[in-house]
């Protein structure tokens, strides 16, 4: 079939207007969400150039940042913030960029820069009233999470790095916590293949401010607080929400 000078210029304007059109982003957290904090959730700019899903759980003076594994989203933490949620916290899971809900920013795949998507969900809970914020990251969102508490001003109240790399996608935990200047709390499995990395960012961490759990196992990330996983979830769970009350009030 042959098409004339007309029709091909059309066919191609169309094209090109189907290829520029962007696409809709995921619906946020609809595997996990229950109907009522569905409309709870949100999106918010992030200096790392495009916007993230999260969704926003409780009220209260201090607020919670949960940082998910790669690959996942905001799902693998919601558990989490519901057992926070109940104890007072306003806690805010997000989806970083290029997971979940969250399309990938300009920089990805060499410099994601989810740090900045960090720092603008601290942002979002300051926006709504929260006066202490803490971090919570797991595996690659433990990398971030330690990127952002030393970079975040004001400070935030403390840091959580459940089984994070020492570095990942441009993004090095060593330096930051070479930096940090806020209290920060680490949890690894014994038979994790991170726990040297785990190790090396907690020495870089000034002393007066870090403090390392090695728990029994091979757990990984949000699986150490998994009670369906871990023997020992509800004590390493208890390390952490004793941390939040001890710095976030």
């Amino acid at each position: 079939m042959r098409f004339g000078a007309a029709t091909v210029l059309t066919l191609a304007v169309c094209a090109f207007a189907a290829a520029a059109t962007p696409t809709a982003p995921a619906p946020i957290g609809q595997a996990c969400l229950s109907k009522a904090e569905r409309a709870h959730a949100l999106r918010f700019r992030s200096g790392s150039g495009v916007e993230i899903g999260g969704v926003l759980l409780g009220r209260g003076r201090t607020g919670v940042v949960l940082v998910h594994e790669s690959p996942g989203d905001l799902c693998q933490w919601v558990f989490y913030a519901r057992v926070l949620e109940r104890r007072g916290y306003a806690v805010l899971p997000i989806d970083l960029n290029g997971f979940g809900s969250s399309p990938p920013a300009p920089g990805s795949p060499v410099r994601p820069r989810w740090d900045r998507d960090v720092a603008a969900a601290a942002g979002v809970l300051r926006a709504h009233g929260v006066r202490r914020v803490v971090l919570i990251g797991a595996s690659l969102g433990g990398t971030s999470v330690m990127a952002a508490a030393a970079e975040i001003q004001p400070r935030v109240a403390g840091v959580v790095d459940l089984s994070g790399p020492a570095e990942s996608s441009g993004i090095d935990a060593v330096a930051a916590a070479r930096r940090l200047r806020v209290p920060a709390l680490y949890e690894v499995a014994e038979d994790d293949a991170f726990l040297a990395e785990v190790r090396r960012v907690y020495r870089a961490t000034p002393p007066r401010l870090r403090k390392l759990i090695v728990v029994p196992g091979a757990g990984h990330g949000v699986g150490l607080l998994r009670e369906d996983l871990q023997p020992h979830a509800a004590q390493d769970s208890a390390a952490i929400i004793a941390f939040i009350r001890a710095h976030g009030g």
